[in-house]
């Protein structure tokens, strides 16, 4: 059972990396395993134009909402709406968008070396991702032992014996 266990786990843990893999792969153009911000600048336009179905050069909640859900992990994801609706009009303008994409590609940008040299590498797209999720899960670890301990707190605290 424990054979089966690990192998189930690395399993997924395999292809969790994959997926990740992958979706740095999507924005990849060249396929030379590093994402300069043409490239990602030109898929998130991509992705505008999909998403403005009246062709408004503005995006509308409604709009936006039909994207495809980001994971959690997404680096190279965009903010929520209301952040990028920087003039607060309840439309992202192109403009907008464009100032997002540029933000979160210079974010990633500067992730290894701390400045900017015009391109996010595979590998430290992939460890930070790995970081982003680890992150998450300590996180998520820490919230369940607030929690059980909150439990404690208001319940009983004999244990049972054994």
């Amino acid at each position: 059972m424990k054979k089966l266990t690990a192998l189930s786990l690395s399993l997924l843990f395999a292809t969790v990396a994959l997926a990740d893999e992958s979706h740095f792969t999507k924005y990849d153009a060249d396929g030379d395993q590093a994402v300069r911000y043409i490239e990602f600048a030109q898929k998130k336009v991509s992705e505008f134009q999909a998403l403005d179905r009246d062709r408004s050069k503005t995006l509308t909640s409604a709009e936006f909402e039909k994207s495809e859900p980001a994971a959690e992990w997404d680096l190279f994801a965009l903010p929520e709406f209301a952040k990028m609706d920087v003039d607060g009009d309840a439309n992202v303008a192109f403009k907008e968008y464009g100032s997002a994409v540029k933000k979160v590609f210079d974010t990633l940008d500067a992730i290894e070396s701390g400045t900017p040299d015009g391109q996010v590498v595979k590998g430290e797209y992939l460890a930070a991702v790995s970081q982003k999720k680890a992150a998450a899960s300590a996180a998520a670890a820490a919230t369940a032992a607030q929690k059980g301990s909150a439990g404690l707190k208001k319940g009983s605290t004999t244990q049972p014996k054994k």
